[in-house]
């Protein structure tokens, strides 16, 4: 066997190694964005949080780094109450995660008005604030990944979804209903997963 045969050889080892390992099964316990535990009531855990159930007390004490969160002005001038979680480290990747919350407009509109913000359509919350919003219940929660999914490897991690759905021409959505999650593959911008307290409808 020639030197030219021998390294054609090693070269192939090698990168059957790297294939391999890009698909290594993942341990019991760690939280990934494809491993969503299916409780009571039909709620639904993911990343740490369950998503109907678990509060925003709860969320800002689960995660390793400190979030925001913040007051949005809808354009139909209701409220959403949001956080925001910027590098987490998921799977050995870095990623943001959002959750967006249920709580009645009366209370949001309360915290509002002791801020008296002038017109802005985004009010980040101060901590006493945010006692005051302490138990308002995550409902959905987007997950940012620090790269975009191949479609092979989305398949392989999340199976083949329940509907496909062409957004334009650089953007599908893929919805997994039993994981209660809309998948946004994007060619050109930034993937992005969005899982609900109920079932996305197709």
């Amino acid at each position: 066997m020639n030197k030219i045969t021998i390294l054609l050889l090693l070269i192939g080892s090698a990168v059957l190694v790297i294939g391999l390992n890009r698909y290594e099964p993942v341990e019991n316990g760690i939280d990934t964005p494809w491993t969503v535990e299916h409780l009571q009531d039909n709620k639904i855990k993911v990343l740490g949080i369950t998503l109907g159930n678990s509060q925003l007390k709860d969320v800002i004490k689960h995660f390793s780094k400190p979030g925001k969160s913040y007051l949005l002005k809808n354009t139909d001038q209701t409220l959403s109450l949001i956080s925001v979680f910027e590098g987490i480290t998921i799977d050995r990747l870095i990623a943001n995660i959002e959750l967006r919350y249920n709580i009645p407009q009366t209370n949001l509109q309360a915290v509002l008005e002791q801020q008296n913000p002038q017109g802005l359509e985004k009010i980040l919350l101060s901590e006493k604030q945010l006692a005051a919003l302490s138990n308002a219940v995550a409902q959905d929660l987007t997950y940012y990944p620090g790269i975009n999914y191949d479609v092979d490897v989305v398949l392989q991690r999340f199976g083949y979804p329940d509907n496909k759905e062409i957004i334009n021409e650089d953007i599908q959505r893929w919805t997994y209903k039993d994981m209660h999650l809309q998948f946004y593959l994007n060619k050109k911008g930034a993937d992005k997963l969005v899982y609900t307290a109920d079932i996305p409808t197709i």
